[in-house]
């Protein structure tokens, strides 16, 4: 939740370096993050699935309009409903990639050419009659409510908003004076002989806000006819090839091309007293509350993506419930393009204090951006009820052919609307030509990835590895702050909070913070203004945390830091800095008991257990050895030994493991044989050699050997004494044997790791005593 001191007001950017004003956006978990990205795609294209998937999506809006759905196999039958062969694709590749489809049910129904007219004189400017003939078909087979009109070049002739795809609305048809009069003005002048086409809509245009009303039966079900509702086939196509995603109602009402849910955008005065004039068409949530979709499919509302004040919470939409909330209509988006990134940002702590959610935007920027109201609404109806909807951004980036201020503008973005309290961000587009809005250059097949596209996928990469399933409990005491920053504009900062895997030993976090560069006065193009020079940033990290990287989520170069206790510093400007912040590694050790009675010789009752656990971001091999001392008192001749079940163990986070230690020890014996031999020796067996010995000598100095006349002397000496034979006998005698000595011992267990040049250590000590 974003935390400022002061109300915010416009603000110029600061040349100097006197910025000291920090804008926390609050905290978001790493698997909110984890299931919040998504991209506009084109339903054909299966490689734009592939791309999505690969950065990190989980969702991908896409199209299937309802005039090339639905078959018109007469002015005014339905065939039934056929999915388009590029939405076939979208479906298939959703599924290959897991992907969950968002569908826009949009725009109006189709429509079929009924009547060809020629006008009969000039038309000016700002009529409301024109003169025809028919030139095909009669101008009796105009029907109205179910008609438009438009030149037959497809030329329209009102103004944007005053008409749809089909053509201006016909409000009568004059056949005895061959006139027809159309809702809104003429906008260009028509010159006699222009030809016009009249086209027949399968449904008129959505005459009332009621869920009664059959136009919006037709659309929104459930409908009259035997196929269902538009939305509702989607919504079934959808779970029909096994998929779990939302239906989305219109987009960007009113939309001004096709005014068609809501008929009386078609005028532009005297709109008939039995023609609804509400602000947004709530006959759709209505209608959508009390139908029961598909298992796994639900209804988005679009009404919001222009306009806050259209929430379902709000007064235009008073018929929501907990239940419809929960089942079917449970969620709305925005639309927030703007200049720089943050324009449509907010205050949250404003909107939960119950401010003018007009006061409750960002400093410098966009005032009059009211999404915020609907944000406001639902955090007041969650403080006052305990429920609320899900609210995300359906529509949103920027275009520009520079790749870099692309990028930068993205992940300034994304990560600040999902720490805003937003579920989903689907951006538009994800491949366009070059420069548009495009992540992906749709100029080759599949898509060139562009920096937008290296940016997003490096920093959902980096979100999965924090994306544990533990569920670890932050407060403000174990988050980082900031310790220190003065800067040329606001700082905007925010956390994201994870565990690296399923124990909450393992929670880590990244801050990530920038200075917010805004423009002075919004006329300006945010592209195109210079980047502020890095300055220090200085952050206090929890108590058992270090920070392990640094990176910059714009270009994912690696950023240098200075840790010094608890305290990080590194430089940022306008790109946004991730810190990612892990627990210190540590390895503890415990036993099952402090102390063990051990009888000399016992086999049983000699075992005790220590148990090694991992905490933080350890993975090393545990390397454990084992001890043993007399303790003082004690003075012992035969000491007892220690042995380990096992002496290297592989821990990883969070992971534990038994090592069995045990006492070997002697008990005292009264006895044992002692072996001593007695040598007798065989006179007999020597004398040959004596004989022998002169001879060798004698021999050995004829042939001048000296040194080989040496070694026989000396080797006839040896045997005088020794022999050549004998025999021996084996006499016994008893020894006393001592056991292992009674007292008292101190068993040390010691384990050591080194974790990527950590040295760890546990150490844990039995009293033993021999008994």
């Amino acid at each position: 939740m974003l935390a400022i001191l002061a109300l915010p007001g416009a603000v110029a950017p600061l040349q100097a370096q006197s910025v000291t004003k920090i804008e926390d956006y609050g905290s978001v978990s790493a698997t909110t993050i984890k299931n919040g990205l998504g991209f506009n795609v084109n339903p054909a294209n299966a490689w734009e699935f592939q791309q999505a998937a690969a950065a990190g999506a989980t969702e991908v809006r896409i199209q299937c309009g309802w005039q090339a759905t639905e078959v018109q196999t007469a002015q005014n039958t339905s065939g039934g409903y056929v999915l388009p062969a590029g939405c076939v694709t979208a479906m298939q590749s959703a599924k290959t990639y897991s992907l969950h489809p968002l569908m826009i049910a949009a725009y109006g129904p189709p429509y079929q050419a009924i009547v060809t007219l020629k006008t009969t004189a000039d038309v000016p400017v700002g009529v409301y009659n024109i003169p025809v003939t028919a030139t095909t078909g009669t101008l009796s087979q105009i029907n109205v409510p179910y008609c438009q009109v438009l030149q037959q070049n497809g030329v329209q002739f009102t103004a944007l908003g005053r008409n749809s795809y089909a053509g201006s609305f016909i409000t009568a048809v004059n056949t005895t004076t061959g006139t027809i009069t159309i809702s809104a003005v003429t906008s260009v002048a028509i010159p006699a002989g222009t030809l016009l086409t009249v086209n027949q809509l399968l449904y008129p245009s959505v005459k009332t806000a009621s869920a009664t009303d059959p136009s919006i039966a037709a659309y929104a079900g459930p409908a009259t006819a035997s196929y269902g509702g538009y939305v509702g086939f989607l919504a079934q196509t959808m779970k029909d090839y096994g998929l779990t995603g939302r239906v989305e109602i219109w987009n960007e009402p009113t939309w001004a091309h096709d005014p068609w849910d809501m008929r009386q955008h078609f005028y532009d005065a005297n709109i008939p007293s039995d023609v609804s004039q509400a602000l947004d068409q709530s006959g759709f949530a209505t209608a959508l509350e009390a139908q029961a979709p598909p298992d796994g499919i639900r209804y988005e509302w679009g009404y919001t993506h222009k306009s806050g004040f259209n929430s379902l919470l709000g007064s235009r939409n008073p018929t929501l419930t907990q239940a419809a909330a929960s089942l079917n209509l449970n969620s709305e988006s925005f639309h927030p393009y703007g200049n720089d990134p943050e324009d449509g940002g907010w205050n949250n702590d404003c909107l939960a204090a119950g401010t003018n959610w007009g006061l409750c935007y960002l400093d410098g920027n966009d005032p009059a951006a009211n999404f915020k109201a609907a944000v406001q609404l639902n955090i007041l109806h969650k403080a006052s009820y305990g429920w609320g909807i899900d609210q995300g951004i359906t529509e949103t980036g920027t275009s520009t052919g520079d790749q870099n201020a692309k990028a930068r503008f993205i992940m300034r973005e994304f990560p600040m609307y999902m720490a805003l309290g937003m579920k989903w961000i689907d951006f538009f587009q994800l491949a366009t030509p070059q420069p548009g809005y495009g992540f992906v250059d749709s100029s080759t097949t599949p898509g060139t990835v562009l920096q937008p596209y290296l940016a997003i996928k490096g920093f959902m990469s980096d979100v999965a590895a924090i994306s544990g399933s533990a569920s670890p409990t932050f407060t403000a005491a174990n988050l980082p702050t900031v310790a220190s920053y003065t800067g040329y504009y606001n700082l905007s900062s925010m956390k994201v909070t994870g565990s690296t895997s399923a124990t909450v030993g393992s929670n880590s976090q990244m801050f990530i913070a920038w200075q917010r560069s805004i423009v002075a006065n919004q006329t300006l193009s945010w592209l195109t203004m210079a980047s502020p020079a890095a300055v220090p940033l200085t952050i206090t990290l929890p108590t058992g945390m270090k920070a392990s990287a640094a990176i910059n989520l714009t270009t994912r170069a690696t950023v240098s830091f200075a840790q010094s206790g608890q305290n990080v510093t590194y430089q940022v400007a306008d790109d946004p800095i991730e810190l990612l912040i892990v627990p210190v590694p540590t390895l503890t050790m415990t036993t099952a008991a402090q102390s063990l009675a051990v009888t000399a010789g016992a086999s049983t009752g000699n075992t005790d257990t220590v148990t090694l656990k991992s905490g933080g971001a350890l993975n090393a091999t545990v390397t454990l050895a084992c001890t043993v001392a007399a303790a003082t008192g004690t003075t012992a001749t035969v000491l007892p030994i220690c042995a380990l079940s096992q002496q290297n163990v592989v821990l990883t986070d969070g992971m534990s493991a038994d090592v069995t230690v045990s006492i070997l020890s002697q008990a005292a014996s009264k006895t044992q044989t002692k072996l001593v031999a007695e040598h007798r020796e065989d006179k007999r067996g020597r004398m040959p050699m004596w004989f022998a010995c002169p001879l060798l000598v004698c021999l050995a100095l004829r042939r001048r050997r000296r040194a080989v006349a040496m070694l026989m002397a000396l080797f006839c000496v040896t045997m005088a004494f020794t022999g050549c034979g004998g025999s021996a006998k084996t006499t016994g005698f008893t020894v006393p044997v001592n056991g292992t000595t009674a007292g008292t011992y101190n068993v040390t267990v010691k384990a050591t790791a080194n974790n990527a040049g950590t040295a760890l250590t546990a150490t844990q000590t039995i009293a033993l005593t021999m008994q």
